[in-house]
């Protein structure tokens, strides 16, 4: 008989643990490096630690580093990366994004991050701390690119400044894990998070792999694919800059027509509630902590809350599920979110419109088009083509984009804010 041994789960912490301890008792860095080079990517975001166990990991390198002189400037330019990626994935508070109601490990936190700025007080990494923090401005060296996505996994923050009130939304699908790991932020407060996923999804998925990624001065935007129960599911996130607006969406394409309803669920975070908004489809959320209040619209389904058959969109067990039924082969189920409350005051509706092909209309499976408003003067378009590109036409607009996002002028004019091919 064959003797099989089966490999035991690598423990990461520990394996820290004892390369600090040997450090301190030594001197001998080896065991570092190889934990570094180990765990983390060419970025220096950490390939397999969940996003809160980064704070941690920090600390006990600050301490390995403070017990005994002699440090090797060879691990500096590690441990800076790994800060790098711990700020960009943190709340201008210094708190891990997707951990709530923590408040030991935020005030860990923000210990590490205070003694990493004291060890290195020259550098980008700092002078986002001290802001956060309140602590004297360092020299003066620019701080890094808050935006940023894993070219090798899905990981991914979608953030436009360092400031406490700006916008960001976190993305973690590593591991071949069955829902996506994530938060959003809005003006300082978080509104979603910090679970995403497909009702009757398994335990276990393919690999998700990353897509498309962009990140300029208007618009951020993640997407990446898995597969789950013989499905091909794609992931879509745009946070648009300055407009206080985020679209978080899900592309299911089954082999055959689907015959079954598909919903897609968002976990809210703990002192969050969703209540009806007046004569809309939408829910509004309010946060315990904050006055401020966000929009969240199925803009695929009707924007009048009455009884039909294309799908619905409630609270459920401290989620949001958007459920649709499907008319094809591939459907989408789109959500916008908006936290600005002078727009909120605003009339709200939205449509789906016209997809036209070769003067043919197109398919629910085929393309989608939706048009947003709050008031007369604040109108956004939403596009997807859902199978291969082509030339379409909505609104009198012609495009050859996989995905688009616009605005759309009292003129009738399509201003695009986001096209992808």
């Amino acid at each position: 008989m064959t003797d099989v041994r089966v490999r035991e789960p690598l423990d990461r912490a520990g394996a820290l643990d004892k390369a600090v301890d040997t450090w301190v008792r030594t001197g001998e860095s080896a065991r570092l490096a190889r934990w570094l080079d180990r765990e983390l990517d060419g970025d220096g975001a950490p390939i397999r630690l969940s996003i809160p166990e980064w704070t941690d990991c920090l600390g006990k390198l600050a301490e390995a580093r403070r017990q005994r002189p002699g440090w090797p400037r060879a691990l500096d330019q590690r441990v800076i990366a790994l800060v790098r990626s711990l700020l960009r994935f943190s709340r201008a508070d210094g708190s891990a994004t997707t951990l709530f109601e923590s408040k030991d490990h935020a005030s860990r936190a923000r210990a590490n991050l205070l003694a990493f700025a004291q060890a290195y007080p020259r550098t980008g990494e700092a002078r986002v701390i001290g802001w956060w923090l309140s602590t004297p401005d360092p020299p003066h060296v620019a701080p890094p690119l808050p935006a940023w996505s894993s070219q090798r996994h899905v990981l991914a923050v979608l953030r436009a400044g360092w400031q406490k009130n700006d916008d960001l939304l976190i993305l973690d699908q590593r591991n071949g894990e069955p829902s996506t790991c994530f938060e959003l932020i809005g003006s300082g407060v978080s509104w979603m998070g910090p679970d995403w996923r497909l009702g009757g999804s398994t335990d276990s998925t393919a690999k998700a792999r990353p897509g498309c990624w962009i990140s300029n001065s208007v618009v951020d935007l993640a997407e990446w694919s898995y597969r789950d129960n013989g499905l091909r599911l794609t992931r879509s996130t745009v946070l648009l800059r300055g407009l206080r607006l985020a679209i978080l969406g899900e592309q299911v394409d089954a082999k055959e027509q689907a015959h079954a309803p598909v919903a897609t669920r968002f976990a809210l975070p703990p002192g969050v509630k969703a209540e009806p908004i007046a004569e809309s489809r939408g829910l509004l959320l309010r946060s315990s902590g904050s006055r401020s209040t966000a929009q969240v619209l199925p803009v695929a389904l009707p924007a009048l809350p009455y009884e039909t058959d294309k799908g619905h969109f409630r609270v459920h067990d401290d989620a949001l599920e958007l459920s649709v039924n499907p008319r094809g082969r591939r459907c989408w189920l789109p959500i916008m979110v908006s936290w600005d409350a002078q727009r909120h005051r605003k009339r709200l509706s939205w449509r789906v419109l016209t997809v036209s092909e070769d003067s043919r209309v197109c398919a629910p499976d085929v393309a989608l088009a939706v048009r947003i408003s709050w008031g007369r003067d604040d109108t956004l378009v939403l596009y997807r083509s859902l199978g291969p590109p082509a030339s379409r036409a909505f609104l009198g607009h012609q495009t050859k984009a996989r995905f688009l996002v616009g605005k759309f002028s009292y003129e009738g004019a399509v201003e695009p804010l986001l096209s992808v091919d």
